[in-house]
């Protein structure tokens, strides 16, 4: 994959963490006596988006070869964290603001919260598989800055 698609892929994948960030916080606050998995995957997501942030900084049509080669590297992880974040969206119901209100709001509330346990292993996976490609895109930014 060429770097000018490998950075657009970055900027992809924090506008997707992004979005998980903002169901995870509206669960949070939706949902009384949330899991404190939400709290996790909320901590993790903003931790990778704050990593992915200094890709956007290595454009390549601006930086020169060494933005071209760290970019192409960084690829595969990349990928990894598009399809585990994918994955991880379709995890959560849809966002709270855009339900119906009143008593059918709390019982689809109350269904999310009970549905979450049966999706807690599932999500605690891709949380392990995030912080691994997060590490391995925090290591290449480290290792090709020195």
């Amino acid at each position: 994959m060429d770097p000018l698609s490998a950075f657009a892929s970055a900027i992809a994948v924090v506008q997707l963490a992004d979005r998980i960030a903002e169901l995870c916080k509206a669960y949070i606050t939706g949902v009384k006596d949330a899991p404190a998995d939400l709290r996790a995957i909320l901590i993790e997501v903003g931790s990778l988006k704050c990593v992915l942030e200094v890709i956007e900084l290595l454009d390549p049509s601006q930086g020169g070869s060494s933005n071209v080669t760290i970019l192409s590297k960084l690829n595969s992880p990349l990928q990894g964290c598009r399809e585990a974040l994918e994955s991880l969206e379709a995890m959560f119901p849809t966002p709270l603001e855009t339900r119906s209100s009143g008593k059918r709001q709390r019982i689809e509330l109350s269904l999310a919260r009970l549905a979450w346990p049966f999706k807690r292993e599932r999500a605690l996976k891709l949380l392990e598989e995030l912080g691994r490609h997060k590490g391995t895109i925090s290591l290449g930014l480290t290792t090709e800055a020195a």
